[in-house]
């Protein structure tokens, strides 16, 4: 504001003069020098002093590149009559008419899913040859295609079939099961069989306990002495405990 007005009144007088003829170049020059040189300096800003260094960005974090959940093996198990065979191309046939066949008299209108079945058969010797050739099958951890099969496909290949499909469950296979002789026979009583209520498939905690035990024997069995030697245990039914 103060060079405003200096510089205003400087016009006046300059105006003043101008109408005296009494001009003198000299100091109108060096009047307007330094009227800018004031202006100048009021506009300038004032000069900062230097502050602490600021620190360098961080740089943005790298985003790490999504990892894919790994793919969960599945599983394709049936059941059914040892005389029809697999029911496509592709399926592996375990044969569990070696197998002791548990079912009795009381047992007539009870298909293999039933709790008392099972329990006698994960404690069979039996059943050892069974779990040592499911278990070579699996230990490559790949998609699985079974087909157990025994005479008649109502006892002892559904109850293998569940005792199968608890311990792939357990390992995190996605189950798909079939038992074919029990639904699509249309009689009467084998539609019985298949729809009881006491036929659920259960198994309780012991009888997991001793099924899953005899699983990781099988299991670390296959895998000391390979599936060469164990061959001839499940073709001649050779079930002497470890």
């Amino acid at each position: 504001m103060d060079a405003q007005r200096r510089f205003r009144s400087f016009l006046m007088e300059l105006q003043s003069q101008l109408d005296r003829d009494e001009v003198d170049l000299g100091q109108v020059r060096s009047f307007v020098t330094d009227a800018l040189i004031q202006e100048l300096g009021d506009l300038q800003p004032p000069r900062q002093q230097p502050g602490p260094a600021r620190p360098l960005a961080r740089p943005p974090p790298t985003k790490k590149p999504r990892m894919m959940p790994p793919a969960q093996p599945r599983a394709l198990l049936e059941t059914g009559k040892l005389s029809h065979g697999p029911s496509a191309s592709g399926y592996v046939k375990i044969d569990c008419t070696e197998l002791r066949d548990s079912s009795t008299k009381r047992f007539k209108n009870h298909c293999g899913l039933h709790p008392e079945l099972l329990h006698a058969l994960v404690r069979m010797s039996d059943f050892r040859a069974v779990l040592l050739e499911v278990a070579h099958l699996q230990l490559p951890h790949q998609d699985l295609r079974i087909s157990f099969m025994c005479k008649s496909g109502y006892h002892r290949s559904p109850s293998v079939c569940r005792a199968v499909e608890l311990i792939l469950l357990e390992q995190g296979f996605r189950v798909e099961t079939t038992h074919r002789e029990l639904e699509f026979r249309d009689t009467h009583v084998w539609h019985t069989r298949a729809s009881c209520a006491d036929c659920d498939g259960s198994l309780d905690s012991s009888g997991f306990d001793v099924l899953w035990k005899r699983w990781t024997d099988a299991v670390e069995r296959v895998r000391r002495t390979g599936f060469k030697h164990i061959e001839n245990e499940v073709k001649n039914g050779l079930e002497q405990d470890s």
